[in-house]
C-alpha cells in the first residue's frame, strides 16, 4: 500500500495530467529528490495492477496519463485509504519517534506516539530501547518521566542529531520518512533557506560540494527550529574572535542577515559562529587561492604525507607518488579538521559497507591515524576513518587498473589449439598478458600464484584460480564471458572482491624463515630479511637496497607494531613473485620509531603489484594481533610457527 505522501504525489500527477518535475514534487513535500524517486518507484509498483504507467522525461519530469473521465474515481479511491494501511518498519518507527522527540523540549506521551504510529504501547516501549541507544551514541539522554519521554543534552549535540536524522544520505531510503508525519519547517521556508545559502555561497573562495550544500541547508533548518523554540548556541568569546579572522565569518554574517529578513528570526552572534563552523566544515570541490595568501594546506600536506607512509607500511606497499591520493585526502581533511575539533558529527552512510568489504583497509587506516591526530590535534572518528579508507581504496583501484590481467592458456593435448586461442586473445584482449601456454596434463606443475585467470579449451577440475572454458576460435559469447571473468562481472569488482591472492602458508615457507639471528642495526636487520627472498628467487638482489633506501627516504614507518617491522619496496625494484620472509632477531634493534621500538620481528614483503599480497598480509596481521600466535612467532620453532600459519589458512578456507 502507499504512504500518505505517495498518495499525495499520485493525486498530483493524476490532477495535472502533464509532466511534473521531480524537484517540484520534492519542494511540495519538503523532502529530497531522491526520496521522491523512491516514492515514484512505490507508485509504479502500485500501478502494476492497472492499465496505466508513469512516463519519465529527463528534463521535464514524470507524467501519468489518466483519462479525464476516470480521474474523479481515482482521486476518490485515493482519499479514503487510511494511513494505517502503510505499515512502518521498525527502523521507520524509530526514526519517526526520534524526529518527534527532537522537535520538542516537552515530554511526549507513549500513548500519543502509539496513536501516531498505529502501533501498541508495547511496541513503542521496545522501539524506545533502540532510540535510547541511538541518542546515547550522539551525546544525548532519553528521560522517562511520569508524563512521557523527552530528550536532554547539549544544544550542539541536539542539533547534530536532528540534522543527521532528517538529512538525505546515499543508500538510506528511509531518511526522508520523518518529514511526512513530523515536518521540520514549511516547504516555503526550506526554499527560502536554499536561496539564502545559494546567494551566500557565491562569496566563498571555493565551491561547495552538493552534499555539503544540502547538509548546510538542513543544519540551518534545524537552527531556525531551535531558535524559535528558545534554544540558541553559546560560543566562547575567544573562539568567536578566532572565527572572525576567517573569510567564512563574513559570509556567515551575510547569510544570517538574509535569513533574518526572509524568516523573521533573530540570529545572535553565537549562531553566526555556528554557521561559520559549518562553512569551514563543509566539503568543497575546489579552493581559489587569495592573492598574497600563504599556503593554508602546508600543515595538512605534511600530515597527509605521514599518514600515507604509515598506511603503506601497514599494507606492505609504497603508497607515495600518487598525487590524486594526496589531493583527495587534503580536500577531505581540510573541512574534517574543523568538524572534528568542534564536534560537528559527519555521518558516513557507507561505513558499514566499507567495514565489511574493506576491513583490511580500515585496520591499516586506523593504525596509521595517529600520524594525522598528533599533527593536526584531532581525534578521528569511525565515520571519518571510513572516508579515509575510501580514498586509499580508490588508490588501490587505480594502481590495479594499471596492471594488465594475467591469464594462463590451456588446451587438451599438444599446444596447437592453445596457440590458436593465444592469437585470438591477442586480437580480442590486447591489454591482457598471457602468462603461459601449456597442455592440461602439465597444469599441476605450473606455479599459479601470478595468474589471475585460466582460459582452457577443455573442462578442468576446480583449483586455486578461476577457469573459463572456451572454443579455441573464441566466439562472441566466449569474449563476453572472459571479459566478465577479468572484471569481476559487468559491474567490475573492488580490490576487496579481487583479494584472492595466495594465502600466507603459500608465501611464507620454511626456507623464508630464519630465527634468532644477529643484527648490528636496522639496516642490517632489513638486509637479513631480504636475503631469504633473494635466495628463493622471489626478488632480485637490488630489492634489498631498495628496501633500505625506502626507510632512509620515508623514515621508520615500517615499524607497524611494537617490536614488528615490515620492510618492503616497489614491484619495479626487482620483484619476481610474491613472497614474505620472517626474521626473528636474537637481540632487538632500534629503527628510530618513537613508540614501537625496539624491533625483534622483521617481515620482508615482496609483491609484484598492489594487491596480490593483501590476502596473506591480512592473515599475518590477524596472527600478530592474537596473543598466543604472537608468542609463537616470538618464541617458537620454525615448525611451530608454520603450524600456526597452516591452522590460520585452514580456518580461512572454511
Amino acid at each position: 500500500m502507499l504512504s500518505q505522501r505517495q498518495r499525495a504525489i499520485l493525486a498530483t500527477l493524476i490532477e495535472s495530467g502533464d509532466f511534473v518535475a521531480v524537484g517540484e514534487l520534492a519542494r511540495q513535500h519538503a523532502v529530497t529528490d531522491r526520496t521522491v524517486r523512491l516514492d515514484l518507484a512505490a507508485i509504479e509498483a502500485y500501478l502494476a495492477g492497472t492499465p496505466y504507467r508513469l512516463e519519465r522525461h529527463k528534463r521535464r519530469g514524470v507524467r501519468l496519463r489518466v483519462p479525464p473521465e476516470e480521474r474523479p474515481a481515482w482521486l476518490e479511491r485515493l482519499r479514503p485509504m487510511a494511513d494505517v494501511a502503510y505499515r512502518l518498519s521498525a527502523e521507520e518507527r524509530q526514526r519517526a519517534i526520534l524526529a518527534a522527540l527532537l522537535r520538542r523540549s516537552t515530554p511526549l506521551s507513549l500513548g500519543r506516539l502509539a496513536d501516531e504510529l498505529f502501533v501498541s504501547r508495547r511496541t513503542v516501549v521496545e522501539d524506545l530501547k533502540r532510540v535510547e541507544g541511538w541518542l546515547r551514541d550522539r551525546g544525548l539522554r532519553l528521560l522517562r518521566l511520569p508524563t512521557g519521554v523527552k530528550v536532554e543534552g547539549p544544544e550542539g549535540a541536539w542539533r547534530a542529531a536532528l540534522a543527521e536524522l532528517i538529512s538525505p544520505g546515499p543508500g538510506e531510503a528511509a531518511r526522508g520518512y520523518p518529514a511526512a508525519p513530523f515536518p521540520l519547517l514549511p516547504p516555503e521556508e526550506i526554499a527560502a533557506i536554499r536561496e539564502a545559502v545559494t546567494r551566500a555561497a557565491e562569496a566563498l573562495p571555493y565551491e561547495l560540494a552538493d552534499s555539503a550544500y544540502e547538509g548546510l541547508v538542513y543544519h540551518l533548518a534545524v537552527a531556525i527550529l531551535r531558535l524559535r523554540a528558545g534554544h540558541d548556541i553559546a560560543m566562547d568569546p575567544e573562539e568567536l574572535a578566532n572565527l572572525a579572522q576567517r573569510p567564512e565569518w563574513a559570509v556567515a554574517g551575510r547569510l544570517a542577515a538574509d535569513l533574518e529578513e526572509r524568516l523573521g528570526v533573530a540570529i545572535p552572534p553565537g549562531e553566526r559562529g555556528y554557521i561559520t563552523l559549518h562553512l569551514l566544515g563543509a566539503k568543497a570541490i575546489d579552493r581559489r587561492a587569495r592573492p598574497g595568501e600563504a599556503d593554508p594546506d602546508a600543515p595538512l600536506a605534511e600530515a597527509v604525507d605521514a599518514f600515507i607512509r604509515a598506511t603503506g607500511a601497514h599494507l606492505g606497499m609504497d603508497l607515495t607518488g600518487d598525487d590524486d591520493l594526496v589531493r583527495g585526502l587534503i580536500l577531505h581533511l581540510r573541512p574534517a579538521v574543523w568538524r572534528l575539533r568542534y564536534g560537528l558529527r559527519l555521518v558516513n552512510p557507507l561505513r558499514d559497507q566499507i567495514m565489511e568489504r574493506y576491513g583490511f583497509l580500515m585496520a591499516a587506516v586506523q593504525a596509521a591515524a595517529p600520524a594525522l591526530e598528533e599533527r593536526l590535534g584531532i581525534h578521528i572518528t569511525g565515520d571519518e576513518l571510513a572516508y579515509l579508507a575510501m580514498h586509499v581504496g580508490a588508490h588501490l583501484e587505480r594502481v590495479s587498473a594499471r596492471r594488465p590481467p594475467r591469464v594462463l592458456l590451456v588446451c587438451g593435448s599438444g599446444i596447437g589449439t592453445a596457440r590458436l586461442l593465444e592469437s585470438r586473445m591477442a586480437r580480442a584482449f590486447p591489454h591482457v598478458r598471457v602468462a603461459g601456454v601449456l597442455p592440461a596434463a602439465r597444469l599441476g606443475t605450473q606455479d599459479l600464484r601470478q595468474v589471475d585467470l585460466i582460459i582452457s579449451t577443455v573442462p578442468l577440475p576446480a583449483g586455486p584460480r578461476p577457469v573459463v572454458v572456451v572454443n579455441p576460435f573464441l566466439t562472441p559469447e566466449d569474449v563476453r564471458v572472459i571479459r566478465e571473468a577479468l572484471t569481476g562481472g559487468e559491474g567490475g569488482g573492488t580490490v576487496a572482491e579481487r583479494m584472492t591472492g595466495p594465502m600466507l602458508e603459500e608465501v611464507l615457507t620454511p626456507e623464508l624463515i630464519r630465527l634468532d639471528v644477529e643484527a648490528q642495526d636496522w639496516e642490517d636487520a632489513i638486509r637479513l630479511a631480504g636475503e631469504p627472498l633473494v635466495a628463493a628467487g622471489r626478488v632480485e638482489p637490488r630489492f634489498i637496497d631498495a628496501m633500505v633506501e625506502a626507510v632512509r627516504r620515508v623514515g621508520p614507518y615500517i615499524v607497524v607494531d611494537p617490536g614488528v617491522a615490515m620492510p618492503h619496496a616497489r614491484p619495479e625494484d626487482g620483484v619476481r613473485s610474491v613472497g614474505f620472509s620472517l626474521i626473528r632477531l636474537r637481540e632487538p634493534v632500534r629503527f628510530g620509531h618513537p613508540t614501537n621500538d625496539p624491533v625483534r620481528l622483521v617481515i620482508g614483503i615482496a609483491s609484484p603489484d598492489a594487491e596480490t599480497h593483501l590476502r596473506a598480509l591480512a592473515e599475518l596481521a590477524e596472527l600478530l594481533s592474537d596473543p598466543a600466535a604472537r608468542t609463537t612467532f616470538e618464541q617458537g620453532s620454525v615448525e611451530e610457527i608454520l603450524a600456526v600459519i597452516r591452522q590460520r589458512s585452514s580456518a580461512q578456507r572454511r
